[in-house]
């Protein structure tokens, strides 16, 4: 989150000699059109990206290697053996865990990413729906109650942002 709140930018108005201005909203020092804001919004947007999509995907990438560098090439014994990433999904769906986590981070980039309230509400209303659809399409869990505890959940947040919206209108 200490990225995310690099691309945040607030308008302060200083009157009518000096305007309007966009200011960094974690330093007031920092104006949003200058270079500086350019190089704080990239690094962090790197930082966001590789945290929400590269980590996920270094996570699925690192079962196959295992099985290769030290489980005689089975893919079945490198899923047991990393059963925290693995472990209580279909065989199907075994980096659904990684999925998660791209959702977290594609939620985390909504809301630090996008400047208008209503815009933001909405992206985290179509990113939870794609999950929502995904967790009732797929049922990535063996145990049908984490399947339906999952969906409530994402169900839940779902309503969250729908009331949200509604009472922003």
């Amino acid at each position: 989150t200490t990225s995310g709140r690099m691309l945040v930018c607030d308008d302060v108005d200083f009157g009518t000699r000096r305007g309007v201005r966009s200011l960094l909203a974690a330093d007031r020092r920092v104006d949003c059109g200058s270079d500086e804001y350019a190089r704080y919004e990239a690094a962090a947007a790197v930082q966001l990206a590789a945290y929400a999509f590269g980590l996920p995907l270094l996570c699925v990438a690192s079962v196959p290697i295992v099985a290769l560098a030290a489980m005689h090439r089975s893919l079945a014994h490198a899923k047991h053996g990393m059963y925290y990433l693995t472990g209580g999904f279909r065989t199907q769906v075994w980096f659904w865990e990684a999925l998660v986590i791209m959702r977290k981070g594609a939620v985390t980039l909504a809301s630090f990413g996008v400047a208008d309230a209503r815009l933001r509400t909405y992206t985290g209303m179509w990113v939870l729906s794609a999950a929502l659809a995904a967790q009732v399409v797929l049922a990535p869990y063996t145990e049908t109650k984490l399947n339906r505890l999952e969906a409530a959940s994402l169900t839940a947040a779902l309503v969250t942002l729908w009331m949200s919206a509604l009472f922003d209108a």
